[in-house]
């Protein structure tokens, strides 16, 4: 998708976060799913953590530059930073499975072909949006020209198509989720469901007016799918639990450590 197309919009709110003491402070939603799970965990609510990037850029911290794997609120800690979520899904070893290079650092030089969103950041040039997102197969993708203009690029798998549709493919296995996204107004939006629900159905809720976004990519499922923010009345501290085949229970309490992270 180009970064024009990519600079999305704000759902229907059915509950409200921070006091706007702060215009730029994180804006946080806690909205209900627009449809039940697939199985009956949780409260079906999810929540939307949306920051303006011209105020609060995006950092890539790996474990692999920067001194070790850490939870999502141990890497906020270390690092200064007001909110961290997981920067997507890895190897053994702490590597990501999709591209994953920045400023500071390459993680992962190699380009797999399944994954079509790239997220950018971290611009060369001032006069570029300081977040974008890009789809393999979109209208103008040149992996090669985003990665000159943004210092720091990470690949995973895309959620919604060129349009902002959700795209309907997945398979029948439910888990926690954790995504990134841009809104018609420019914000990055940060989305964690602990409810489990299938790739399918998750896409639909990213789709949907009450999330609103029209691209976004999978960053983590199951007990590891982490969001930590700082605001300016409360903390929010969402961790992931119930994935089918691995950790069928909705008993996680604990953030699992992550080994990279994307922070603001």
């Amino acid at each position: 998708m180009n970064a024009a197309r990519l600079l999305v919009v704000l759902g229907c709110i059915l509950s409200v976060g921070f006091a706007r003491a702060d215009p730029a402070a994180p804006l946080v939603e806690r909205v209900a799913a627009p449809f039940p799970p697939p199985v009956a965990v949780g409260d079906g609510k999810v929540t939307v953590v949306r920051i303006d990037p011209r105020e609060h850029p995006l950092r890539l911290l790996t474990a692999l530059t920067h001194g070790g794997a850490r939870t999502a609120p141990e890497w906020a800690r270390a690092f200064g930073l007001r909110g961290v979520a997981n920067a997507g899904m890895f190897l053994v070893g702490g590597r990501s499975v999709g591209l994953m290079v920045s400023a500071s650092g390459i993680n992962q030089p190699r380009v797999s072909p399944r994954y079509g969103a790239f997220l950018a950041f971290d611009p060369a040039e001032a006069s570029d949006p300081p977040v974008a997102m890009f789809g393999r197969g979109c209208a103008g993708f040149d992996l090669s020209a985003i990665r000159a203009r943004y210092r720091a690029v990470v690949q995973s798998i895309a959620l919604l198509d060129c349009a902002g549709r959700p795209i309907p493919t997945g398979g029948r296995r439910a888990y926690s989720a954790s995504a990134i996204g841009l809104d018609r107004a420019g914000r990055v939006a940060f989305v964690h469901v602990r409810t489990p629900f299938t790739m399918a159905m998750f896409r639909r809720i990213l789709a949907s007016s009450a999330v609103g976004l029209v691209s976004a990519m999978y960053l983590e499922g199951g007990p590891e799918a982490s969001l930590w923010v700082r605001g300016e009345r409360e903390t929010v501290a969402e961790m992931g639990s119930f994935e089918s085949g691995f950790f069928e229970s909705d008993e996680n309490r604990r953030f699992w450590e992550i080994p990279n992270v994307i922070g603001f």
